[in-house]
């Protein structure tokens, strides 16, 4: 939406628009992640009905691990209609806790993680309340879910006994795995 300078919500767009960005929006994403890792990058984009197939997308990761391959996966909005308005925070918690991994990294351009009450950002959390959604100021322009639908994925991960950490695309992934950036580390104590 922004390379073609869209300035419209994408509650005001149709799906057959959101559609089209979306198509746009799959190979600039691969494009910077490509620019961003040294090793190969894999695309998988799933629809609701490919997460019944939790196996063969634990199988698939695994091998893009044995490969040495990021995987980037996110929903295929640019040909299901019902993708559209779903968010990635809670797929990419479906996917984490399907493939038995340990640990989600969600990352974005606009935060360095989760602001609370007082306006700065919150370092840690163990557990998530209702206390919590109060801080989440609504979804962004371009987003669908905003930190609501992060601290839905942060719930489900800690329940599982896992962690989860959010943080800005910016910083180096290894600052953000030990700490030595701007993050909120959702995880049990």
């Amino acid at each position: 939406m922004a390379r073609e300078n869209e300035q419209r919500s994408k509650g005001e767009l149709t799906s057959t628009q959101l559609q089209g960005y979306a198509s746009i929006g799959q190979v600039l994403l691969m494009d910077i992640y490509q620019g961003i890792f040294s090793r190969n990058v894999a695309q998988l984009w799933v629809t609701e009905k490919d997460l019944e197939q939790e196996e063969s997308i634990r199988e698939l990761i695994l091998e893009n691990i044995r490969k040495n391959r990021i995987t980037i996966i996110n929903y295929n909005d640019c040909i299901d209609f019902e993708e559209l308005r779903k968010d990635n925070d809670t797929l990419a918690a479906d996917i984490m806790l399907g493939s038995e991994a340990d640990r989600l990294i969600i990352l974005g351009h606009n935060y360095d993680g989760f602001i609370g009450a007082d306006g700065k950002l919150v370092e840690r959390v163990s557990s998530v309340d209702e206390s919590l959604y109060a801080y989440c100021n609504g979804k962004s322009k371009q987003g669908n879910g905003g930190f609501k639908t992060k601290l839905d994925a942060a719930r489900q991960i800690l329940e599982a006994g896992k962690e989860m950490i959010v943080s800005n695309i910016n910083y180096s992934l290894e600052d953000i795995i030990n700490g030595r950036t701007r993050r909120t580390q959702f995880k049990r104590c």
